[in-house]
């Protein structure tokens, strides 16, 4: 199993986009569409990060987890999602950074990934990719 950092969009309790471990190093990951029987698959694409995105991915995560506390906490309303008005700035800057650098990075894997159980009230913390035979 392989610790996942993040996970950036999420359909139907199955993350769609994140970082996680692959082979003891950080990937971004992406879940395949499968076209022919419109749905999402179980197939992923992995790109090696380095610490540097890994660092801008794990601060965006902490301006969403900022939220959550304060949604938890009563202080805003789910109408604010996913993040406080203070932090939106930042967390477009963040946003256009990963997705330019990550969208320029070469495939590391193609896999099938199985994440532990996720919600809205537990962070998923690890997955475990299989080779993707072709």
């Amino acid at each position: 199993m392989d610790n996942v950092h993040t996970i950036d969009a999420i359909h139907d309790g199955c993350p769609l986009v994140g970082i996680a471990d692959y082979h003891g190093r950080p990937h971004a990951y992406e879940r395949q569409f499968d076209d022919d029987n419109d749905t999402w698959s179980d197939k992923y694409i992995l790109k090696e990060v380095g610490a540097d995105l890994l660092a801008l991915a794990l601060e965006r995560q902490e301006l969403f987890s900022k939220w959550r506390k304060a949604f938890d906490d009563g202080k805003v309303t789910i109408d604010t999602h996913p993040l406080l008005a203070s932090d939106r700035p930042r967390y477009n800057e963040l946003e256009d950074i990963l997705a330019n650098r990550i969208a320029g990075l070469p495939e590391s894997a193609r896999v099938i990934g199985r994440f532990s159980t996720v919600s809205l009230d537990q962070f998923v913390t690890t997955v475990q990719w299989a080779p993707l035979n072709l």
